[in-house]
């Protein structure tokens, strides 16, 4: 029966065995999931959330005592309004242990969670008796500290006073009463040193509260006042007999008030031990009950590492079985399969075969075309590096000729320049000659000046020679002289200046004639490289003539490579019936094919059998 049933009938009856395990190994899977998931739920809502609340709580109360010893320490209302809320918060962290162990039926921690409440009851308690009796005791310590400072000031002064009488004494040389209040000094400093003593006893009380420390101020204190009625036994005077009586009284009062405040403090200490020792009791009752819900937990998270593993067991075994089942389907319907399967591959092996050497025929045609148009590439490749190095050459003779057009421009306007100064230099030459004429007749006038006084000083010295010592006429002559004098002053400044200005004219000129000399140079010089831009422009031409040479054999090359190509094409024509001969046959094996997946239907093919079949 399953030799004759259809392929997907045997895979799909296979898949559908595998499906069914698949279903019981789901089933299984969720049913234990759900026990995890149930324990999960109680670990997270009630075992975890319940251990927190328990640390948060014993958190509180330890935060609460210490902020009792807090106020002991600094007694203010602000510390006291702290730890009450403080306190406060602890029994809300004690109410929400309540709620989550009523929610879960959680018995052990309800029975905890009223002892805790008791617990802190308590320690309210004592905090409110402990609280009023702390400020009690701030403010007759206060009263101390007051009436300490007056006995103390009390003291000061009397020894202040007992050292300006004995300077006073020592102004006087009255010896015996010098060594009177010295005396009186020494009782004093006493007195001071049981002050002292006293103070010091105080404080030691209050850093170690130990009933030692009390005698010692008790004795202090007696000590104190009996050298007090001492110091009041030997004055005389009656405002040192004053201040000791209220030294006295101070130290009285001092004892009643220390005396309340030993006994206050007594109280104080016993409620802070009670405070302490409740304190405690609540956070050791809180760590059992932390332990208690850890234990919870560590349980919880027990249960569900074994419902895991029970899951992982079944879940290998299942795999097993499975492994087994398909392995086993497997060799059955690869059995059914095989068979026929081998006799398609037999004679697919004969087809490919043929396919084969039909394909390699293909590949040697397919080499052929590839090599073509691989030299058909290179010969492509050949022209268009000859194109560009005729588009190159090309640029590079347009722009030779730019270049040679702007030096024939720069040589027209450089000779253009040249006949401007040339111009102007001949100007200046003509000025030159002008001024030279100027200069001629400015001469001229000087020397007919000079002969006329040459004449005038002949005349003059004959009138002098006539006249004698009269010398009327020599006057006039002598300021005919000094007036030529001045004429010839005139013209000698005038031919001082008109040489001035021809020796600027004349480095005018020199400076045209230099530039001239530079723009012919230029001119020179842009002729030489025109020439060289001409013989470059000649070599490109040549170059460019060789490139079209180089670009006609690479169109005869493609030429050869183009029928070589077709030559190829008809091969692979050829190889191309070949093939259409295999898929003949590739047919009927295709109809076996479909014999094995669809049973012992008949065939609607054209019955049509492969070559080696029939053969």
């Amino acid at each position: 029966m399953i030799r004759n049933s259809r392929l997907s009938t045997k895979i799909i009856g296979g898949f559908l065995i595998l499906i069914v395990l698949n279903i019981i190994v789901s089933a299984l899977t969720i049913y234990y999931l759900r026990n995890v998931k149930q324990n999960i739920r109680i670990l997270a809502k009630a075992d975890i959330p319940e251990a927190s609340a328990v640390v948060e709580t014993e958190r509180d109360v330890w935060h609460t005592h210490v902020l009792s010893y807090q106020f002991n320490v600094k007694q203010d209302e602000k510390n006291q309004k702290q730890w009450l809320k403080q306190w406060k918060k602890a029994m809300e962290s004690v109410n929400n242990i309540e709620v989550i162990a009523e929610k879960f039926n959680n018995y052990k921690t309800l029975e905890s969670v009223k002892v805790f409440r008791h617990a802190m009851d308590e320690y309210r308690v004592i905090g409110e008796q402990y609280v009023p009796l702390v400020f009690e005791n701030t403010a007759l310590r206060e009263k101390l500290t007051i009436i300490a400072y007056g006995i103390e000031k009390q003291l000061f002064d009397y020894m202040n006073d007992q050292k300006e009488k004995i300077g006073v004494s020592c102004k006087k040389l009255d010896y015996n009463d010098i060594d009177r209040r010295v005396k009186k000094l020494g009782n004093a400093n006493t007195a001071i040193h049981y002050f002292s003593e006293f103070r010091k006893s105080v404080m030691e009380y209050l850093l170690h509260n130990q009933q030692d420390d009390i005698s010692l101020v008790r004795d202090n204190l007696k000590n104190l006042i009996t050298t007090l009625e001492m110091i009041i036994k030997h004055s005389d005077d009656p405002e040192n007999i004053e201040r000791g009586k209220k030294s006295i009284e101070s130290a009285v009062k001092y004892k009643n008030i220390s005396e309340n405040w030993f006994e206050n403090k007594q109280k104080q200490n016993d409620l802070l031990e009670k405070s302490n020792e409740s304190a405690m009791k609540i956070i050791n009752l809180a760590q059992e009950t932390d332990l208690r819900a850890h234990n919870n937990v560590y349980d919880s998270a027990e249960n569900i590492l074994k419902t895991i593993l029970n899951l992982e067991i079944i879940l290998i075994f299942i795999l097993l079985i499975t492994t087994i089942v398909g392995l086993g389907l497997a060799f059955i319907i690869t059995w059914f399969i095989s068979r026929p399967v081998n006799r398609i591959t037999i004679d697919l092996g004969g087809s490919a075969e043929l396919v084969a050497s039909t394909s390699s025929q293909l590949a040697s045609s397919s080499q052929s075309l590839s090599n073509g148009a691989s030299e058909q590439a290179a010969a492509i490749q050949e022209i268009a590096s000859s194109l560009e190095d005729i588009a190159s050459m090309t640029s590079h003779n347009s722009l030779s000729s730019d270049k040679a057009d702007k030096l024939m421009k720069d040589i027209n306007s450089s000779i253009k320049t040249a006949s401007f100064l040339m111009e102007k230099l001949n100007q200046k030459v003509t000025d030159i000659a002008v001024t030279s004429n100027k200069t001629s007749d400015i001469v001229k006038a000087i020397n007919g000046i000079a002969f006329q006084t040459n004449l005038l000083a002949l005349n003059a010295a004959v009138e002098a020679a006539r006249a004698g010592e009269s010398g009327a006429g020599f006057s006039v002559v002598a300021s005919e002289v000094r007036s030529l004098a001045a004429r010839t002053s005139d013209a000698a400044e005038i031919t001082y200046s008109l040489i001035e200005e021809n020796v600027r004219k004349i480095n005018q000129v020199t400076e045209i004639v230099s530039e001239t000399y530079g723009t012919f140079s230029k001119i020179h010089t842009d002729s030489n490289n025109m020439g060289i831009l001409v013989s470059e422009i000649s070599t490109s031409s040549f170059e460019q003539s060789g490139g079209i040479d180089q670009i006609n054999k690479g169109v005869a090359d493609i030429e050869k490579i183009i029928q070589l190509n077709a030559a190829n094409a008809e091969e692979s024509a050829s190889a191309s019936e070949q093939m259409s001969i295999q898929s003949e046959n590739m047919l009927g094996i295709v109809e076996i094919l479909q014999k094995i997946t669809n049973g012992n239907t008949k065939s609607n093919g054209n019955g049509r059998k492969p070559l080696l079949y029939s053969s």
